[in-house]
């Protein structure tokens, strides 16, 4: 078991070994911004009523995601979702 409950973040396309983490560390930030690329909001897990995020890593990256909250959330289908894990720059 890993620091977030599985070995889920070490295994698959890229390999076995973990993603170094650290305590102060936080498992997934999303960022929300519109279809013209206005910022609209940001959930990190654990803060408010977002529990995480759920997806498949494919060739190119993250694919087929779920996000995961306690009650309903003002997200439209044509909203940019950018998703960092870990405190990474990256997305």
């Amino acid at each position: 078991m890993g620091n977030y409950g599985s070995d889920f973040y070490g295994s698959g396309v890229y390999g076995g070994g973990n993603i170094p983490t650290s305590p102060t560390s936080i498992p997934v930030i999303i960022e929300l911004y519109d279809n013209n690329k206005g910022y609209k909001n940001t959930y990190q897990t654990g803060v408010g009523g977002f529990v995480g995020v759920n997806f498949r890593l494919d060739e190119s990256g993250p694919a087929d995601f779920i996000i995961v909250f306690t009650g309903p959330q003002r997200i439209l289908t044509r909203d940019i979702i950018k998703i960092r894990l870990f405190n990474s720059a990256d997305y």
